[in-house]
């Protein structure tokens, strides 16, 4: 097993750092609706559709703390998808890894999925954004661009660490040689 230094050297070890990003994300999302909830009001969180309705009636700071804890659980929602250099991603990774024992292909694979996911997300967005109502993702036409945009971002970083891991593994290639 090679280490870089900036990567981890178990797949066991990735594994658990790819799922503290989103367990935190989830952790402060229940934080801050326990800490929304504790007002003189009770309020069920899981009725998406009164969340509107409930804002109204709750005060600033409770309104804000509900907010936040819809944001993180989108923020871990996302970093759940299996798309590298996301969190759903690096899990994938550790998993293939230690599967094939090769931490250069499972990194390759991971990387390809993370493309895909990217394209994904653009064709999903521009779809939106030319108002076909889409299955999980409704017909939010403001929400299309947005999309694309998280896409593209999403395409670039898993291509980019493809691109990192190759030029890692020529500069060790290099080292050796000497």
């Amino acid at each position: 097993i090679t280490h870089t230094g900036l990567e981890s050297m178990l797949p066991a070890t990735e594994l658990r750092m790819a799922t503290a990003g989103p367990a935190v994300s989830l952790l402060l999302a229940m934080g801050c609706f326990a800490l929304a909830s504790a007002g003189p009001q009770p309020m069920d969180f899981r009725d998406l559709s009164r969340i509107a309705e409930l804002s109204t009636t709750l005060s600033p700071g409770s309104t804000i703390l509900l907010s936040l804890g819809w944001m993180n659980v989108a923020v871990c929602a996302i970093n759940l998808l299996p798309g590298y250099p996301l969190g759903g991603g690096r899990a994938l990774r550790a998993i293939l890894w230690g599967a094939t024992g090769d931490q250069r292909l499972a990194t390759r694979i991971a990387c390809r999925i993370g493309q895909g996911l990217g394209w994904a997300l653009v064709l999903c967005g521009a779809a939106l954004s030319l108002d076909i109502s889409m299955p999980v993702l409704g017909d939010d036409f403001a929400g299309g661009p947005w999309l694309m945009l998280l896409g593209w971002f999403q395409h670039r970083a898993a291509s980019a660490s493809y691109c990192g891991m190759l030029v890692a593994d020529a500069y060790r290639d290099l080292l050796f040689l000497d």
